[in-house]
C-alpha cells in the first residue's frame, strides 16, 4: 500500500527513466481506488495505510515529476493538469471517508493530517513543473490579483460543487490562507503536527444580504472587508475554502455566516472584548483570534449542535520550548487552522497556490520545521542581548502611537523579544538554505522535494544559532 513502494524506486529506475512518472500515474490511480474501496481503507486499518501514504508522499525527490526529453514533456503537459486534479480528488475522498469511521483516534487523525500535508507536497512538484513549461493564465473574466481567477491547476474545484469549475462562495465558508511571513510559518508549524496554513477567515452574511469577509488578526483584532475586496487584497502562497458537508452543519451555515457578523458589529461596539491573543485560549477569556472567531460564529448560530473543529490541534510538544514559554502560550489544545482539514463536517470546495511563493513558503516550512524539532528535542536559542533592546524600543514605540505591523496591542517585553529573536534566527536560516538549494538544484538539473530541502537543510544548516538547554539531559 502507499503511494509509491520504496522498493520500486530501484527495480524500475532503469527502465522507465530519470522521472518514473509512469509509477506515479499508475500509484495514484490504484490508490484513488483503495481509498474509496471500504474493503480496503477502513477504520481498522485506516492510521496504519495513510501513514504509509504518506511516507512515501514524502520520500518523493523532485525528478520524479521532472520529464525527460521531450516526448515525456509533451505527454506530461498534456496530463499535469488532470494528475494534479487526481491528487486533489484523492484528498477530498480521505476527507468524505472520516464520515464513515466515527469518532477517530488520535493516531488516525494524525494520518490524516499527515497525509494532506505530504499530498499537497507532491502536488506543488507536479504543479511548479507543469507551470515552468506551460505557464497557467488567468481566467479573462476575473481580475488577476484574486484568489481563483487562474485555470487548473493553479486553482482546484471541487467538481461536485463547481461541475463549471468556477468558485462561488457564500455564507459560512472557511477560508484557510497560509501568509508570507515567518510569523505565518511559525504559526503553520509550532503544533505538534506541521501544516500548511496559518490562519482562518470565515465568509459573514450582512443584514442587507452582501457577502463580507471577517477576520481576526493579531495587528488589527477584528476586521471586515467586502468579499471581492478580500480575494484581491494581496498575493498568499495558499488559500483553500471549506463549506459545511454534513446535514448538521450545513443547516446552520447560513445563520452562522450571520452570527459572524454580529460579533464584528460587537467588535465595533466594545473592541476591548476582541484583543488578539496570542495564547489561542479558546475558553471565555476575553480575547480573540482567527479560528476562535469561526468557532464562535458556528456555535452561537447553530446553540452548541456544532462544534468546530471536530479534532483540536496538540500543542504538548511544543509548550515545552523557549518559545511557547517566551511567548506565554498556555493551551495544551487548541483550534488551528488546518483542523478544518480532518472535520468531517466541513468539504474542501476548491484550493489556490500562487506558483511563484511557493518557494520562499516552502523553505519556511522546512526551517521551522526542523527548528521546532531541535527545540522538542531540549535546545533553544543562543543568547541575543540586542532582541532585548529591540523588544523595549518595540512596545516603547507602540505605545507612542506609531503604526506598527505584526505587534499584538497587549504584548509584553519578554513576547516581543522572544518574536524579536526568533525572527532574526529564522530569516538567517532561510538565507542560508536558500543559497544551499540554488546550488543543489544547479547540481541536479532540477527543483528539490520538500524531503529532498528538509535533509539538506538538516544536515548543513539545523545546528545553527541554537545550543541545548541547560535543564535537559544530553
Amino acid at each position: 500500500m502507499g503511494l509509491i513502494a520504496h522498493r520500486e524506486y530501484d527495480q524500475k529506475q532503469t527502465t522507465l527513466g530519470p522521472s518514473r512518472y509512469d509509477i506515479v500515474k499508475s500509484a495514484l490511480a490504484r490508490l484513488e481506488e483503495d481509498v474509496a474501496n471500504p474493503k480496503v481503507f477502513r477504520a481498522e486499518t485506516a492510521a496504519a495505510y495513510i501513514h504509509q501514504l504518506a511516507d512515501s508522499a514524502y520520500a518523493m525527490r523532485g525528478d520524479f515529476y521532472t520529464p525527460s526529453g521531450e516526448s515525456e514533456n509533451s505527454r506530461f503537459l498534456e496530463e499535469a493538469d488532470q494528475t494534479a486534479q487526481q491528487i486533489f480528488d484523492i484528498r477530498l475522498n480521505l476527507n468524505r471517508r472520516l464520515k464513515d469511521f466515527g469518532n477517530l483516534d488520535e493516531a488516525t487523525v494524525t494520518a490524516f493530517r499527515r497525509a494532506h500535508l505530504y499530498l499537497s507536497y507532491a502536488a506543488d512538484s507536479l504543479i511548479a513543473r507543469r507551470d515552468f513549461l506551460r505557464p497557467v493564465t488567468v481566467l479573462p473574466d476575473r481580475k488577476a490579483g484574486g484568489f481563483f481567477s487562474y485555470e487548473a491547476p493553479r486553482t482546484l474545484v471541487n467538481r461536485l460543487v463547481f461541475p463549471d469549475g468556477r468558485v462561488h462562495l457564500q455564507a459560512g465558508d472557511l477560508i484557510l490562507v497560509r501568509g508570507a511571513s515567518f510569523i505565518s510559518a511559525t504559526i503553520a508549524r509550532i503544533g505538534d503536527m506541521a501544516t500548511n496554513m496559518s490562519h482562518i477567515a470565515m465568509v459573514a452574511e450582512a443584514p442587507d444580504g452582501r457577502l463580507k469577509v471577517v477576520e481576526a488578526l493579531m495587528e488589527q483584532n477584528v476586521v471586515a472587508y467586502e468579499l471581492q475586496e478580500y480575494l484581491d487584497l494581496e498575493r498568499l502562497p495558499r488559500v483553500a475554502v471549506y463549506r459545511a458537508s454534513s446535514p448538521t452543519a450545513e443547516k446552520y451555515a447560513q445563520a452562522a455566516g450571520r452570527e459572524l457578523w454580529n460579533l464584528y458589529e460587537d467588535s465595533r461596539t466594545n473592541p476591548s472584548h476582541y484583543h488578539f491573543d496570542l495564547q489561542m485560549n479558546l475558553h471565555d477569556n476575553g480575547k480573540i483570534f482567527c479560528a476562535k472567531l469561526a468557532r464562535l460564529a458556528w456555535e452561537r448560530a447553530s446553540r452548541g449542535e456544532v462544534v468546530v473543529p471536530a479534532y483540536l490541534t496538540s500543542f504538548a510538544e511544543a509548550l515545552k520550548t523557549d518559545f511557547a514559554k517566551g511567548i506565554q502560550m498556555q493551551a495544551g489544545k487548541s483550534f488551528a487552522p488546518a483542523d478544518i482539514e480532518v472535520d468531517p463536517a466541513f468539504e474542501m470546495i476548491a484550493e489556490y497556490r500562487d506558483v511563484e511563493m511557493l518557494k520562499e513558503s516552502r523553505r519556511f516550512d522546512v526551517v521551522l520545521s526542523v527548528l521546532f524539532e531541535k527545540f522538542k528535542q531540549g535546545f533553544t536559542y543562543r543568547p541575543d542581548v540586542a532582541a532585548g533592546f529591540q523588544a523595549v524600543a518595540a512596545i516603547f514605540a507602540r505605545d507612542l502611537g506609531f503604526d506598527l505591523k505584526q505587534i499584538p496591542k497587549d504584548a509584553k517585553v519578554e513576547t516581543m523579544a522572544t518574536l524579536i529573536r526568533h525572527r532574526d534566527l529564522v530569516m538567517g536560516l532561510m538565507s542560508e538554505l536558500e543559497e544551499l538549494e540554488t546550488k543543489a538544484s544547479r547540481q541536479l538539473g532540477r527543483p528539490l522535494s520538500y524531503g529532498e530541502l528538509e535533509e539538506l537543510f538538516e544536515k548543513a544548516c539545523a545546528g545553527q544559532c541554537i545550543e541545548r538547554r541547560a535543564d535537559s539531559s544530553s
